[in-house]
């Protein structure tokens, strides 16, 4: 049996999270992107910056009105331009939600699960001004540890950051051997309860993405690194 004040605290939890036992997400970004490529396998060396735009969606559900366990699934699309020429990556994931007691007007959360993975390579070629572009697609775990923080009956606060880890390369096929590589990305987001069952959420969120596989070429490894900046607009729906 909770306690007056573990109760109390409960009703806060409102502020960030919609009630209801199923919730949904949705979200735009506006993403600033400085790609690095390097690939000895041809001997170039590719970098760029430019503006993206990333969309998420997802479902879950807890498992009973009062659970502090939920199933989540989410997207993540990334769509950019390169040229004249439009492109997209793809992030598909599967997780675990646990959702600890609200401590002091907050609460820790955190989410396990696996995700397939595809980062944007872009290979430049030597002898023209031309490039190829691929998505190189992982199988990665991961863990998303986040806290909020209540500010009273609409406002709240949370700090959400996400590792993962580049366990086994899917695509493309025909190239060096994947290597272990870790990718995190760390959020600052202001919440504000428009309705019991509505929740919006702006945040600035930095990514680091990174991938790399051995070189036919020598001892150095193909990589990539993409580092992103984003300015994000969430809505949270519960029913």
């Amino acid at each position: 049996k909770r306690s007056p004040a573990a109760l109390e605290q409960i009703k806060y939890s409102n502020t960030y999270q919609p009630t209801g036992i199923v919730f949904t997400q949705a979200s735009y970004s506006m993403a600033n992107i400085n790609y690095l490529g390097k690939t000895y396998d041809v001997g170039t060396q590719t970098v760029y910056n430019l503006t993206g735009a990333l969309v998420k969606l997802s479902l879950g559900t807890w498992f009973n009105k009062a659970s502090s366990w939920a199933l989540v699934r989410g997207y993540e699309g990334l769509y950019y331009a390169l040229g004249v020429q439009n492109y997209s990556s793809n992030t598909i994931d599967i997780g675990a939600l646990h959702k600890f007691e609200p401590v002091g007007m907050g609460q820790f959360r955190i989410k396990l699960g696996l995700q397939y993975r595809q980062l944007p390579e872009t290979i430049g070629n030597p002898n023209f001004s031309t490039y190829t572009q691929r998505n190189y697609t992982t199988l990665n775990p991961y863990i998303e540890p986040a806290l909020y923080h209540s500010m009273g009956s609409k406002l709240a606060w949370s700090i959400k950051t996400s590792l993962s880890v580049n366990a086994l390369r899917l695509a493309p096929s025909g190239i060096g051997s994947n290597i272990l590589g870790i990718n995190y990305q760390a959020g600052l987001n202001l919440h504000w309860r428009m309705s019991p069952t509505l929740i919006s959420t702006f945040g600035y969120v930095f990514k680091n993405d990174n991938a790399s596989y051995t070189s036919t070429a020598g001892s150095n490894p193909n990589a990539i690194n993409m580092t992103s900046q984003l300015l994000q607009f969430t809505i949270d729906y519960g029913f």
